[in-house]
């Protein structure tokens, strides 16, 4: 409904096309393709997205990746581990 409303009142921008989920609908509005092809292409570069931006953070060697698992006591140790890091980095006084 936004992404339509914004067509039909001429108000989709440059910016606003480049986002996922936007430019994907005009071959929709132009009557070239489905809506569950239309669901599909925001599936499908909603993946590739996700893939580029792991990649840039895999690629970052400043970056602590950490793992939040069910254990409640597990997780408090991860949760006492990341203040560590903020503290250690400046970040924050936690």
């Amino acid at each position: 409904e936004e992404v339509e409303r914004l067509y039909r009142t001429g108000r989709l921008t440059h910016t606003a096309l480049q986002a996922i989920g936007y430019k994907e609908f005009l071959p929709y509005f132009e009557k070239k393709q489905s809506l569950d092809e239309v669901s599909e292409e925001i599936k499908k570069n909603t993946r590739r997205y996700a893939k580029r931006q792991l990649t840039w953070f895999r690629r970052n060697k400043e970056i602590q990746w950490l793992c939040f698992p069910d254990d409640p006591e597990a997780f408090s140790k991860v949760v006492e581990h990341a203040c560590q890091c903020l503290r250690e980095a400046g970040i924050a006084e936690v």
